[in-house]
Parts: structure tokens; C-alpha cells; sequence
């Protein structure tokens, strides 16, 4: 299984809140136990469909961890199937710990920080949204 996390810049080890304007994805594969940060932009070029969901398909990621989520965001990553967890605080290792004891929460709708989505909510169904 692999694990995408955005990360603040190579080799850190130390997460960005989201994905959204993420310059590097930090990837951990639990079958060889190892972890490498991948610089976006440099996949963005390679991919066909210049989109985080075709990078993170690419990379073989099927669970992500981070702090911030909108609920469009979040709506997209579970229609791609891909299993989001709110991470506690912003150190990589904590939050691989708390994930493998059960320690971790998913996402929820709820969860998602509604106020942020901009003009995008018309598209929306999350009901965590409360649109005027």
C-alpha cells in the first residue's frame, strides 16, 4: 500500500496542510517500508492529464493524510477511491504511527473547511456546505 502526503519541500519530512498549490508529494510504501518525496510539477509534465488525480494514480497512491481538505476536494478523492485521514499535526512519522495503530480519523464531510471553496459550492453536494 502507498500513502501520498503533501509535503512543505524535499526531504522534510514535514507537511503542507493540503495538496492543493503542494510543490512536492511525499510518497511512503508500507511493502518496502520506504519513503521519497517527488517534486510535482516534474510529474505534472510527465502526466498526460496535467492533474493531481492521474500523478497520484501514476504513483500508486490509494490512501493520502493531511490536515486541510475542501469538500470538493474531498468529494473527488473518494469518487477516485482514494482514502483520506486527517493528520494531527504536521510531522510525516506521527502520523504514519497513528495510522498503523488505528489512531487516525477519515475524513468526514463535515470535516472539510466549506468556508474556503470559493465560488465552486453550485457544484458541490457536500452537505457540509452552508451556502447563503
Amino acid at each position: 500500500m502507498k500513502i501520498g502526503f503533501p509535503l512543505k519541500n524535499a526531504s522534510a519530512k514535514s507537511m503542507f496542510d493540503d495538496f492543493h498549490a503542494c510543490k512536492y508529494i511525499g510518497v511512503y510504501d508500507d511493502v518496502n517500508k520506504t519513503f521519497v518525496d517527488i517534486e510535482v510539477e516534474e510529474l505534472y509534465q510527465k502526466s498526460e492529464n496535467y492533474n493531481l488525480f492521474s500523478v497520484l494514480d501514476e504513483l500508486g497512491i490509494k490512501m493520502v493524510i493531511c490536515n486541510r481538505m475542501k469538500p470538493m476536494a474531498l468529494r473527488f478523492f473518494n469518487e477516485q477511491k482514494i482514502t483520506v485521514y486527517k493528520a494531527e499535526g504536521d510531522q510525516v512519522d506521527l502520523n504514519l504511527e497513528l495510522l498503523f495503530d488505528g489512531q487516525l480519523k477519515r475524513f468526514q464531510a463535515q470535516m472539510a473547511e466549506a468556508s474556503s471553496c470559493g465560488s465552486s459550492c453550485s457544484s458541490c453536494s457536500s452537505d457540509a456546505c452552508s451556502t447563503p
